[in-house]
């Protein structure tokens, strides 16, 4: 392309942008920087135009080719490095809205290849860590979060989560503790709380405690906003709560904890067809050695194949125990689903 074909599509570019059209000047650009990549104003114009766009993974790309030039080049640009740990914290947020968590854990370990002291990176790479079943990575990033900010409370929470998953019930409390300490109004903190100290039968000041639960969960509906604040599950389990308490909890738990995903499954505006047989689908994270197993995996194997086909979408883990294997010979058709972000499940599923 000649010189002048480059200044026009320069051209057009910038008159898309001062017409607010910067999906328009990000083609023209881009087309550009086909023909130049390694000019770098090019890429600082069209990772900035990404980043105002929300392509946030596309703007990691650009900012990644000019630290890899300058890096070539002996020039350091911290301007271009605080973009790309920008664009990834952007991306990696997003991701684990949408239910991507891999890609999450992703851009949080990149990101803190660059930014090693932010906590709140080290506290996201857990969350999205622990949502993809690698617990002790996930305690070791919220220990790493506290060490660089001891104050915050969610962290302490969160490491409380890591720990009981791994059954040191003992130092989940302590978390919860000092994150109620640090946050006397951190709701979800106090359910977890109550729910390990029933677990190991401390019942010193619990009345008081699940009281002060029943009363939120009467009063105060916000704090089940997302992420969980008030498990159903844990508020079953708590003495004399009563059964029109437990559907508000529950109630408000659907509502609030899962309103997104009920917009984007709208948006995917899924159809069906009839099939000769009835399909039967089953989802769960336990399809593995597990009280579950032992509950269902007869009932799975005596369907009526003439009349039935069957189909397990696992999102747990596969711990290779015959009881898996026997469940996966029992069902038509299982699929592991662990890795798939909400909405690609829902795809594979449909």
């Amino acid at each position: 392309m000649q010189q002048t074909d480059i200044n026009q599509l320069l051209e057009s570019a910038r008159q898309a942008q001062l017409a607010g059209n910067n999906c328009a000047a990000l083609e023209q650009y881009s087309q550009a920087l086909l023909q130049h990549p390694n000019e770098l104003n090019l890429q600082i114009v069209c990772g900035n135009l990404c980043v105002e766009l929300g392509r946030f993974e596309d703007a990691a790309g650009h900012f990644r080719r000019i630290l890899a030039f300058n890096k070539s080049a002996n020039n350091k640009n911290p301007g271009a490095r605080n973009a790309l740990c920008f664009s990834l914290q952007a991306l990696g947020n997003e991701a684990h809205g949408n239910g991507n968590y891999a890609l999450a854990a992703a851009s949080f370990e990149e990101v803190l290849r660059h930014q090693p002291n932010n906590a709140i990176f080290w506290y996201n790479l857990g969350n999205a860590q622990r949502e993809l079943g690698f617990t002790q990575k996930a305690l070791n990033s919220f220990k790493q979060s506290i060490k660089l900010d001891p104050n915050d409370a969610d962290a302490h929470n969160n490491l409380g989560n890591a720990q009981r998953e791994l059954n040191q019930l003992d130092l989940a409390i302590a978390s919860y503790e000092k994150a109620l300490q640090l946050k006397p109004d951190l709701h979800h903190a106090l359910v977890h709380l109550v729910h390990q100290k029933q677990h190991i039968c401390d019942w010193n000041g619990l009345d008081a405690q699940i009281e002060t639960i029943r009363g939120l969960v009467k009063s105060v509906p916000e704090a089940q906003n997302y992420p969980i604040k008030i498990s159903p599950f844990a508020f079953l389990s708590m003495p004399n709560t009563s059964a029109a308490e437990q559907r508000v909890c529950a109630s408000n738990y659907v509502k609030q904890t899962y309103a997104h995903f009920f917009a984007m499954r709208d948006s995917l505006n899924f159809t069906y067809k009839k099939n000769k047989k009835i399909r039967l689908g089953y989802l769960s994270a336990d399809f593995r050695l597990h009280p579950l197993a032992f509950l269902i995996t007869e009932l799975i194997e005596n369907h009526d194949k003439t009349q039935f086909e069957t189909f397990a979408y696992s999102y747990g883990v596969d711990d290779k125990t015959p009881v898996r294997k026997r469940l996966e010979a029992a069902f038509d058709h299982f699929l592991d689903i662990k890795n798939l972000s909400e909405i690609d499940a829902a795809k594979k599923i449909n």
